[in-house]
């Protein structure tokens, strides 16, 4: 029995502290879809983008994390040191525009995307 928790101590810890891997991999990730954005959107519009995408998500995770609503009780479990936007690490924000961009680039011919520029919004 105690060697079953000292493997589960191991586990969690190794989820739950960030590593200079886990660090390196969200910061191409972030890049990436920096880089892609400006690429395809031009980069006053991937500018405009990644600042909504980290002001919505500092304002909902804020919102969450202070009144478990409209999400349970949670808190972020990384290096104490790192800046934070109210209780939200600051890296959060721009991992949150890097998933979003990218779910909304995989649509096909991307003709169904909410950014202006795209079909959806142009005169057809």
């Amino acid at each position: 029995m105690a060697g079953h928790r000292l493997c589960s101590c191991r586990r969690r810890r190794l989820f739950l502290e960030p590593t200079p891997f886990a660090q390196a991999l969200a910061t191409i990730f972030i890049g990436c879809a920096l880089a892609n954005a400006g690429v395809f959107y031009g980069r006053k519009q991937a500018l405009v983008f990644f600042l909504l995408c980290v002001a919505i998500t500092f304002a909902m995770k804020n919102l969450g994390a202070g009144t478990g609503s409209p999400f349970a009780n949670y808190h972020f479990a990384v290096d104490a040191g790192l800046p934070r936007v109210g209780r939200i690490p600051i890296i959060v924000g721009p991992l949150w525009f890097g998933a979003g961009y990218f779910l909304d680039r995989r649509r096909p011919n991307n003709r169904t995307s909410m950014w202006p520029g795209n079909s959806t919004f142009g005169a057809n």
